[in-house]
This record gives C-alpha cells, structure tokens and sequence, in this order.
C-alpha cells in the first residue's frame, strides 16, 4: 500500500467469485497471495467505517507453473581443457519442456540469476577445476522464472584400452576394456559398425563375453568419451583379437590278427595331445600323441576274440579338448585254422588213402613216416584234401605238423605234439599143399597150411571143390579118397579173413597125389642051398 502503518489501520479483503470476504488477520500494510482472486485493502486514519477510509483493489491471476531439472547431481559439464559450452545443458535443464517456449540465461551467482543481473556468455573458459554456474529460465509468455545450479568440472582427457584372451574353437571369449571410470568407449568388431560400452564407475573396467566363435575376431577402439560430455573424446585405434584355438583331432584304427597273439592300434592326430580312450567299454586309459608325428600305438594284450577300443576325448597341449561319439576301431581276431587226419587198412602191394579235414582254403605241412622234410597240401573249399599214398608192403604213417589258413594276415597253427594218422597195411595171406600117395581104398589126407582164418579155393583134377577155411593155427587137413591113379590138387588162390580182406592168386600150388594098387604075395617056393 505504501502507506505508513501508525497513522493507518488496514483491512484486507478477497473475492474468488462469490462476493468479496474479509482475510481474517490481514490487517497490515501488505499480503502476500497464495492464490488467485481480486484483493482489495480498505485504509482509514482512525478506525475502519470512518468517514476518512480508502479502498483499491487489483486482480491476481495465476499462471500454470513449469518445472525444470535443478537437481545439480544430474547437471554436470566435463571439460579436458578448461573450456565449457553452458548450453551444452539446456535440454538437461529443460528437462523435456519445449526450447522453444522459454529462453535461458547464464549468470556466474545465484544472486545475479535472481537479480536477472550480470548475465554471462554461454562459452566459458574457467580456472578451476570445478566452476559453479547458475541458469535462469523465463517462459516467453510471461518471463515468470526458474533457477538451476551445476557444476563444469575439469576433468584429465579420459584413456582406455582392450585386451582379448585365447579360447578353444566353439567357445566364447572375453574382451576386456579399461580406463577411465564412468567413460564411454566405441568400438567395432571385425571391421563392422562402431557400438558403444561404457566403464565401470569404480573400476573402470568393463568386459563382455563374444558369441561363440570358429575363426580369430578382432575388437578395436574407436573413441573414448565421459558419458555426459563429448568435449573430452579421444580417438584411439589399438585393437584385440580373440584368439581360437583349433580343437585337436584324433582319429582311431585298428588291426587283423590270429587268435592269441598281440595287436597293435593306432592313434594319430595333433602332435602332443593327450588322448583318452576306452577298451571294450571299460575305464578310461591315457595316451599322448607323439610331439612330432602326432601318432602313438597301443599294444594289445594276447586276444582270443574281437576287441573294441574307442577314442573319448582328445586335449591340445593348449588346452583345448574335443570328445567323441562312436569313433572306435576294432582289433579283429582271427580264429586259428584247425585240421584233423585219418588214414585207411589196405593190403600189402596195393596204396592207400589218408584224409586231412579242417579250415576250408588251410594250407597243411605234413610229414610221412617221421621224415625231417615236410610236405604239403590245400584243404579244398570245403575243407577237405586226400593224400593217396605209394604201393605199400608195410605201415606207413602220415602226421601234421602244422595248418596255416589263407586270411590275410595267414595264421599259422602248429601242432607241437603232431597229429597222426597212419595207413595200416595187411600182409597178404599165404598156404601150402603136402599129401602123400597111398594104396587103393586107403583115405588120402591132404594137408593146407598158411594164414590162419584164410579161405582156400582149390581145385581137385582141374575141378572146383568147395573152399576150406584154415583154422586159428593155419592149417586144415583134408581126408579123402580118389580112384587108383594120380590126381592133382591145385591152389586156385587165398583170402585173408581181415578187413579188408586180401587175395593172392596162387597159380602153380599143387602137388599130385597116386593111389597106387596094393601089391599081391604069391606062392613061396623053397629054394635049397647049400
């Protein structure tokens, strides 16, 4: 009101619409509004209805207020050069309110931002490290303002740098980025588009795990920046490369062998790894591929039967491993040949016959009557063979010393105690005749001796007569009686009783039996001497 308190009293009053009211308590020279309406104050020079009173009134209207970021945490500027551009944070101020609805100004105190007094350039260059600013905002409309203070820190130019580990093929690496904490560093990866990381705000150490990868990937820098200020960038160029490793490999073979001796398999792949594989399913066993040639072989122990080894898993000496599934190889055993040996009984002067049986396709070495020179023989497809002996007059044996089977490798059988089989040869019978001559009417024996049990066919005069059978000592006596004169009896041959059973033609055995007349006595004359 201006007007001086002791000579007047005052009385405040409002009208929001509905008729004017009066302000309890408001009674002094001046009244500060909190909210819209039309004020009026009544003065008077004694006491209020007196006839020395004035009133005025005036309107307040209230604008809508707006709000901007005065939070100064959030309200840095970063300099590496003492240099600042304050309208670097009039977005931030602004805080998403329309730039072009409210103007900005700078001020170096608090006081002459209210004061809207000494306003200062937006491009500062300060002598400090740390700079206090303070910003005044005014809408266009109505110039009603609003203050925000932050700081310009100087700050050293921010660093970083990268490094990248080793990895095995088909894994992830790890790229590690550091410098200054909080910065933001750009980067490409193998030559492809810039993407930003930013550094720890402790540490300042960032890392970040790559897909997985197969071949070298290279990471290099770009730039590196504080995360709220582009002022301080510092263009860099060192790059990083994630190293892969190629898995080792390992590749298995096996072997053929004869039943019950040793087999050897071979491994071979990345020189120096270490391999790890199984034996007919059983524990894991432990190999290294030789540094030079990348290949190592494991002896078997003596096999009678098929033996399966399968690889695991193979490690570098890097240490990158790569397992398997199914990759085996098998030593194959093959069964050793086998043979057997029979012979035959023939009779004396005739030859016999020897088998051999066994591994069809086998070759056999077989020795005759213990000679020190061996011979040999084919078994058929079948596995048969016969040996068809010389004209024999007496045993023959026939053993094996040995069978090797036409497999590829050949395997060898030998029989340390041989195998024999002999042909057994029967002497051919034999038999005599004897008889004497005898007088009409007497009996005539005629004696056959030889092979004991032999069947005898003979002839009596050119006549066939019935066979005899020698008994068990070889003889048989024959008693009969012929006509007066000579008669002769004739071997025709001789069969043995044995099996087989032998002949002989025995053309010329004969003797020639007389029956003779029996003398007459006459009468006897005595005769006189002297």
């Amino acid at each position: 009101t201006n007007v001086d308190p002791d000579d007047f009293d005052f009385q405040w009053s409002v009208d929001n619409g509905s008729g004017p009211e009066i302000i309890p308590g408001a009674t002094g020279p001046s009244y500060t509004v909190t909210a819209p309406g039309i004020y009026c104050v009544t003065t008077s020079n004694g006491f209020v209805g007196s006839s020395c009173t004035q009133t005025d009134c005036i309107v307040v209207e209230y604008l809508p207020e707006f709000f901007i970021n005065d939070d100064p945490n959030d309200l840095f500027l970063y300099s590496c050069d003492n240099n600042f551009n304050l309208s670097q944070n009039n977005l931030p101020i602004l805080n998403g309110l329309n730039p072009f609805d409210y103007d900005i100004y700078y001020f170096a105190s608090l006081q002459d931002a209210l004061d809207n007094d000494n306003q200062i350039s937006y491009l500062q260059t300060t002598t400090t490290n740390t700079t206090t600013f303070f910003a005044r905002v005014e809408d266009f409309i109505y110039g009603c303002p609003k203050f925000a203070e932050f700081s310009a820190v100087v700050v050293p130019p921010p660093t970083a740098t990268i490094s990248a580990n080793t990895i095995c093929s088909n894994t992830t690496g790890t790229v590690t980025f550091t410098g200054t904490p909080g910065a933001t560093v750009l980067y490409t990866v193998d030559g492809g588009s810039q993407q930003p990381i930013n550094l720890d705000n402790v540490t300042g150490i960032t890392t970040l795990t790559t897909p997985i990868l197969n071949t070298n990937s290279t990471y290099c820098l770009v730039d590196v920046s504080f995360t709220s200020s582009t002022a301080c960038n510092q263009a860099l160029s060192e790059c990083a490369t994630v190293t892969v490793l190629p898995l080792p490999t390992a590749t298995i073979s096996g072997d053929i062998i004869c039943e019950g001796t040793s087999g050897t398999i071979t491994i071979s792949g990345t020189p120096g790894a270490t391999v790890h594989y199984t034996i007919d399913n059983g524990i894991q066993q432990t190999s290294i591929l030789d540094a030079t040639t990348g290949s190592t072989t494991v002896t078997s122990p003596n096999l009678t039967s098929n033996s399966i080894y399968c690889l695991v898993d193979v490690t570098s000496t890097d240490d990158c491993t790569q397992t398997f599934t199914n990759e085996c190889a098998t030593i194959n055993v093959i069964p050793l040949p086998t043979a057997s040996i029979s012979g035959e009984t023939i009779c004396e002067g005739t030859s016999g016959t020897v088998t051999i049986s066994g591994t069809p396709n086998a070759t056999v070495q077989y020795s005759v009557d213990g000679s020190s020179t061996n011979q040999s023989i084919i078994l058929d497809a079948i596995g048969n063979a016969t040996i068809t002996t010389p004209t024999l007059i007496a045993n023959s044996e026939y053993c094996l010393m040995d069978i090797t089977s036409a497999t590829s490798p050949p395997c060898t059988k030998i029989f340390n105690t041989p195998i024999c089989a002999s042909v057994n040869v029967n002497p051919l019978p034999s038999v005599s005749i004897t008889g004497e001559d005898v007088c009409l009417g007497e009996a005539n024996t005629i004696t056959f001796t030889g092979t004991s049990n032999a069947i005898v066919n003979y002839n009596l005069d050119t006549t066939p007569q019935t066979p005899i059978v020698l008994n068990g000592s070889g003889s048989y006596i024959l008693n009969s009686t012929n006509g007066l004169g000579s008669h002769t009896y004739t071997i025709v041959d001789v069969t043995s009783a044995d099996t087989p059973s032998c002949s002989v033609s025995l053309v010329g055995e004969e003797i020639i039996v007389n029956v003779l007349t029996s003398p007459v006595i006459g009468l006897i004359t005595a005769i006189r001497v002297c």
